[in-house]
């Protein structure tokens, strides 16, 4: 999982080419959020059936790739009858419960 919620990318080409660049659509990013620029300008995506999305460009040393994930928390109900926090695909929670064998204990 990324720390945040853009990632930037500058190409170091010794030559311009010709190429693909494939980010995998993350399963927390809701359909239709993830964005990808190259050099400022938005490029249409379209994700495949393995969770895929591809950009072909002409690459030019210096050009930079864009890459926004945007990153959703929310809370759920955990098998220890204890609120929980769902940031993307991390569960994060409280230190009120401690586990010790094979249960939950409260601190």
């Amino acid at each position: 999982m990324p720390f945040e919620e853009q990632s930037v990318f500058t190409l170091d080409l010794k030559k311009a080419q010709k190429f693909a660049v494939k980010f995998r659509y993350p399963s927390w990013v809701t359909n239709g959020e993830l964005k990808i620029k190259v050099n400022g300008k938005e490029v249409a995506i379209e994700k495949d059936a393995n969770s895929y999305v591809s950009i072909i460009e002409n690459g030019n040393s210096g050009d930079v790739i864009s890459i926004v994930l945007p990153m959703h928390s929310k809370t759920e109900q955990l098998r220890i009858n204890q609120p929980g926090f769902l940031l993307c695909t991390v569960r994060l929670f409280g230190s009120r419960y401690r586990y010790s064998g094979f249960k939950w204990i409260e601190s």
